[in-house]
């Protein structure tokens, strides 16, 4: 399925701003419309009632012509300004009683049809015309005539329209401008963002510093977050580098002592000899095979982002009892083969309360210390084990660890001098990584002959 192409930020910002823009303007241009044809009726009403008004004060007795043409008022041959005039403005008509014309103007009034009950404003249309007319009829002060003061409505809207047009016609003309320089702006403003996007593109993979870049603060916390992740990136790179090197030093030894016993076993006549280097061979196989496994399994544990993250997907109820149980099952041959004494202490109080994790982890968790308590207590030494609701405690007799060297236990492929024992020093460091993944803490004591390891809750 073809993924949809998205329109850039700032051509959606600059669309988005030029509807708004265009939107805002014709909503101003519908109000100022309404509000200027209110005003333009009220002033004409206005205007046409006060010259009814002044007409319905005259003398009608004698009135029996009709205006001339505004022309025929002036001489002709004299030069003089008559400013300003529109036909249509105002026309106006004096009736009798009878409907007869007593006077007009000579342009419109003459063709005002009469109203007999007229009084007040009426919209009407003149005598052979289909424009229509805002008149308003009133009676003379001595009842005798009857006044009408017209105006053409089409005139109203013109001047309506034209008084818009000069409001608006200059924020028309100015608005490509507007969105000309909102464009720009925009544009401006995301330059520091297409910045960051450049820097990201020339960086190298391996490239974990910092952006730099100043940002508007609507972008800080992009930034931030990639900054957060450039370092949650680069101690990654770095515990790999090291994983990866430490692993190959301590590989190195173990497949180096499986060729010299493969060698031995090829080359050596005696058959005893031979047996001997091939029992040699797959003892380095075993030791060579479980460092393997404790090299993934330490791998597998350091991909977690960091140790407050939570426990592992996998979740299961676990008994501790349960799985320490299980734990010495498994070694209770090698108790048995060294001469061991096993002892595991009742809870003084409470069961040990059931944790929510992964029940595999937790499991070989359990293994790695009931497994280094067996390999490093000598011949015919003790073993206590207490499970109580504070925490397991697993401590051996015999112990070659310095008590300063203590807090160093857990450090991968940290092993103190001394040890007379095979390993790789990953097993601690692997129970470590375990407990700190689901919110438990494990503790190394050293007391007189003892060594003690503790998980607690």
């Amino acid at each position: 399925m073809k993924k949809k192409q998205r329109w850039s930020l700032r051509l959606r910002l600059s669309l988005f701003f030029a509807i708004l823009l265009l939107m805002t303007w014709s909503i101003a241009l519908v109000w100022s419309w309404l509000e200027n044809r209110a005003y333009i009726n009220e002033f004409f009403d206005t205007q046409q009632m006060l010259f009814a008004k002044r007409l319905a004060a005259a003398d009608f007795g004698s009135l029996t012509r009709q205006l001339p043409d505004t022309e025929d008022l002036f001489p002709k041959s004299a030069r003089v300004h008559k400013g300003e005039q529109e036909d249509d403005a105002l026309g106006f008509a004096i009736f009798d009683r009878q409907g007869r014309l007593l006077l007009s103007d000579d342009e419109n009034g003459s063709n005002f049809i009469f109203a007999e009950k007229g009084n007040g404003f009426a919209n009407s249309r003149l005598r052979g015309e289909d424009d229509l007319w805002r008149i308003v009829w009133l009676p003379s002060l001595d009842g005798r005539a009857l006044v009408a003061v017209g105006q053409e409505l089409d005139y109203r809207a013109d001047m309506v329209l034209e008084m818009l047009a000069g409001q608006m016609l200059p924020w028309l003309l100015l608005l490509p401008v507007l969105l000309i320089c909102l464009a720009v702006i925009v544009g401006r403003e995301l330059a520091p963002l297409r910045s960051v996007a450049a820097n990201l593109e020339k960086r190298a993979p391996a490239d974990v510093t910092p952006i730099e870049t100043e940002v508007p603060a609507e972008a800080r916390p992009l930034v931030r977050s990639l900054n957060n992740l450039f370092l949650r990136v680069g101690s990654l790179l770095r515990r790999e580098r090291t994983f990866i090197s430490d692993a190959a030093h301590e590989l190195r030894t173990p497949l180096a002592g499986l060729s010299i016993q493969a060698q031995v076993a090829q080359i050596a006549k005696d058959p005893a000899a031979r047996a001997h280097a091939l029992e040699q061979l797959m003892a380095g196989i075993k030791r060579a095979s479980r460092l393997t496994d404790q090299l993934l399994m330490l791998f597998k544990l350091e991909s977690q982002q960091d140790s407050s993250q939570a426990a592992p997907p996998r979740q299961d109820e676990v008994d501790w009892a349960e799985l320490l149980t299980e734990a010495l099952a498994e070694a209770q041959g090698q108790v048995e083969g060294k001469n061991l004494q096993l002892r595991e202490d009742p809870p003084a109080g409470p069961a040990a309360p059931a944790i929510t994790g992964n029940r595999d982890l937790l499991a070989i968790l359990l293994r790695n210390l009931v497994s280094n308590a067996v390999k490093y207590t000598p011949p015919g030494g003790r073993i206590e084990v207490a499970l109580d609701q504070r925490g397991l405690s697993i401590a051996n007799s015999g112990h070659q660890v310095p008590a300063e060297l203590a807090p160093r236990l857990g450090e991968r492929f940290f092993r103190p001098p001394g040890q007379r024992e095979p390993g790789s020093g990953l097993g601690l460091s692997i129970a470590r990584r375990i407990a700190q993944l689901h919110g438990l803490r494990l503790v190394v004591r050293i007391k007189s002959d003892w060594f003690e390891v503790k998980v607690l809750f």
